[in-house]
């Protein structure tokens, strides 16, 4: 595994009722506030929920090193941030927001408050060991290719330039306390495939799961090694 770009991760946050100080973060100086933190590129509002988005921002972390913002979303219960980077930036900026909220916290609700599910979602490019076609069994390969002729005209010879491999996954609530703040888990998926516009034979894939960046990295790294037919070696720190 090699080559690593294009890493973005995502970070959903969902809280109890009445802890994000949302009517204030609406007004003109919490706007005011929120843009002068982040540089916002572009605001803008989902006129169905009232959910304020923000994006293509940046956060001028404590190193001296920018972090891009991607996105922001924020309603009354959720907030929502895609960072370029990896999941402990997403973390610097998360802390940054949290206590620019805490300036707009008249009911004192929001201090201290954690949210009641955390999920994590890292995506990536990255130049694989494996080819492409060891991602289907060799009958669905076979298939693949029996449709080549068939989908050929003569205007146009049909080739396989990439393919989807996902595995989806949900999850059965172990903890109840979720469902009493009225929350539900949605399927998430952990998904390889063959990158656009780049030739197979470059074994170059976007990738993406629902995890963390270095949970993510690690899970790579086991798929790389499965399908290479080799021992899964320890987690690299």
């Amino acid at each position: 595994m090699k080559d690593v770009s294009e890493l973005k991760v995502k970070q959903i946050r969902i809280f109890p009722a009445d802890r994000i100080p949302f009517a204030t973060l609406r007004t003109i100086i919490g706007q005011k506030s929120l843009a002068e933190h982040f540089s916002w590129s572009e605001i803008g509002a989902n006129p169905a929920t009232g959910e304020l988005i923000y994006s293509a921002g940046v956060l001028q972390s404590t190193n001296g090193n920018p972090i891009v913002v991607d996105r922001l979303q924020i309603n009354d219960r959720r907030i929502v941030l895609q960072v370029t980077g990896e999941t402990a930036q997403a973390s610097v900026v998360y802390s940054s927001l949290a206590g620019l909220l805490a300036g707009f916290d008249s009911s004192g609700r929001w201090k201290d408050s954690e949210p009641v599910v955390l999920v994590h979602e890292t995506t990536c490019v990255v130049t694989m060991d494996f080819e492409w076609n060891s991602l289907l069994s060799a009958p669905l390969l076979g298939f693949a290719q029996s449709m080549m002729p068939v989908l050929t005209s003569e205007a146009a010879a049909a080739d396989i330039i990439g393919i989807k491999c996902g595995i989806v996954f949900s999850y059965a609530l172990k903890d109840q306390t979720i469902r009493e703040h009225g929350i539900t888990l949605s399927n998430k998926t952990f998904s390889v495939e063959p990158r656009v516009n780049t030739p197979l034979s470059e074994r170059r894939y976007f990738t993406a799961s629902p995890t963390d960046s270095d949970t993510h990295m690690d899970l790579l790294r086991k798929l790389e090694d499965t399908m290479l037919g080799k021992a899964v070696r320890k987690k690299q720190k």
